[in-house]
């Protein structure tokens, strides 16, 4: 981890999750949506059996769809909120390329390959 990185980027860096600006298209849909904001909140959970708390990081994305002839934030706007311990994202979204059409290099995230009970 850098010197000048949070927490927070180390989770989106860790998870290979898009920036913002990079296009994902929808598993379900097809269509292609463009990142415009993605931060990381935390929910408390307490385990009924043990009394412990527990903070869990949750990373929360906001989707413009791409539209020709629609100028960005104008139209269509997504929400997604997913736990970066599972692979949620990965399962509802491909990233295709950053702003500048390079194809970002991508290998499974860290949670997909261990799960976390």
């Amino acid at each position: 981890m850098e010197a000048s990185e949070t927490g927070y980027e180390e989770i989106f860096r860790e998870n290979r999750f898009p920036k913002t600006g990079e296009v994902v298209r929808c598993r379900k849909s097809g269509t292609l949506w463009r990142v415009m904001e993605r931060e990381v909140w935390q929910k408390v959970v307490e385990d009924s059996l043990t009394g412990e708390t527990w903070i869990v990081p949750f990373c929360y994305f906001s989707f413009w769809r791409i539209q020709d002839g629609v100028p960005p934030r104008v139209g269509e706007m997504l929400g997604f909120l997913c736990n970066p311990d599972d692979n949620d994202f990965a399962d509802t979204w491909e990233v295709l390329y950053d702003p500048n059409g390079r194809a970002p290099a991508r290998k499974p995230a860290i949670s997909a390959i261990f799960r976390l009970n």
